[in-house]
């Protein structure tokens, strides 16, 4: 079974904890350490049980999931058949679906509580592990930083959203539940957080991050987002959601009910930017032109000119609009418009650092 994984990258050398998450035979949430991974690179003494799927998460009982509950948002209420049938496993652990994995990178010094950075990823998110950490650049750009990053695993052509129906391609999503409601408390818990947080996302997961920034006001105290789509509402919007579920045989009509209707309008994040005041904020992008990682040696050079390029002008009209609402509602954000550039992760890792002081001063680090 896929574990939930906390560990500081091997590559560097250190020890690597593993922990996994699943719930008791009461319902309640636990955390347990799974072994060690050590400069060799192999784990010892693993024992891995599940955690609830996301695309089937109905939230815990007992002390932990309860205390995430005040970021729950109103007049939210679950479904039935929402939770999915528990397996029995190791220790008595009953448990669901194994899909929902997270991997963290700890702090490079967690001698004290720390705070947590969220990072969700584009429509292709992988279930074994985050771009993040793959081509991101993540473990190498935080390995002198004091956060805990937790990078979500899955969530393919979610928006890291609750959706209202079951798709027949993609599943019935529950992602927001899972990232708000389920998994704060367990990460505040056996990590123990200063339970300060921020948000950020590439592409899909720039939209995601900013829908939750401003669906949980309360919750992230800052939110950094590359190469999105900020509104639902709007002709463009509108279009960015429907092509981004379809781009994997999903059906938009799934996710929020009619196009139009209460759920889209509060997903959408220009109608709801006053939500967003007080918060740091950074949001930028490319222009869709060929930049400095498109050569004529660039792994599918024409797909990554045509479908990456005109993905990125969109994503470039999108945050000109946000922008434009922000500025209009005289909320500060730090916006960079890059002068060439694709929607691809060669630039979305070049820009994380250009983030950083802005998630910085909102985690406190």
């Amino acid at each position: 079974m896929d574990p939930i994984c906390a560990h500081r990258c091997g590559v560097f050398g250190r020890l690597c904890t593993f922990f996994a998450v699943g719930r008791t035979v009461d319902g309640s949430a636990e955390f347990r350490e799974l072994g060690k991974l050590g400069k060799s690179g192999q784990r010892r003494g693993q024992r891995e049980f599940g955690v609830d799927d996301p695309r089937t998460a109905s939230g815990g009982s007992g002390p932990q999931a309860g205390a995430a509950r005040r970021h729950r948002r109103p007049g939210h209420r679950r479904r039935e058949g929402d939770r999915t049938a528990g397996n029995q496993a190791d220790g008595g652990v009953a448990c669901t679906s194994t899909r929902g994995r997270v991997e963290i990178l700890l702090p490079a010094d967690n001698s004290v509580p720390r705070p947590a950075l969220y990072m969700l990823e584009g429509v292709d998110a992988g279930e074994k592990s985050s771009g993040w950490m793959t081509i991101g650049g993540a473990p190498a750009f935080f390995a002198d930083k004091n956060v805990n990053v937790v990078m979500l695993n899955g969530g393919i052509a979610s928006l890291y959203s609750d959706w209202e129906n079951p798709d027949p391609r993609l599943g019935l999503h529950k992602w927001e539940t899972f990232i708000t409601e389920e998994l704060p408390p367990l990460i505040d818990a056996r990590l123990k957080t200063n339970g300060i947080n921020a948000i950020a996302g590439n592409s899909m997961g720039a939209m995601g991050a900013m829908m939750l920034a401003q669906r949980f006001p309360d919750m992230y105290r800052g939110v950094a987002v590359f190469s999105g789509c900020y509104s639902t509402m709007d002709p463009l919007g509108r279009t960015a959601v429907q092509a981004t579920i379809s781009s994997r045989s999903g059906d938009p009509a799934n996710i929020w009910g009619v196009p139009g209707g209460p759920e889209w309008e509060a997903h959408d994040s220009l109608i709801n930017a006053e939500k967003l005041r007080g918060k740091e904020i950074y949001v930028s992008t490319a222009n869709g032109r060929p930049g400095s990682d498109e050569t004529l040696q660039t792994p599918e050079l024409l797909e990554r000119l045509v479908i990456g390029g005109g993905i990125e002008v969109a994503a470039h009209a999108c945050t000109k609009m946000f922008d434009a609402r922000l500025q209009e509602l005289k909320i500060p954000a730090q916006v960079d418009y890059e002068p060439n550039g694709t929607h691809a992760w060669a630039y979305w890792r070049e820009r994380l650092p250009k983030a950083w002081p802005t998630l910085s001063r909102a985690l406190g680090v």
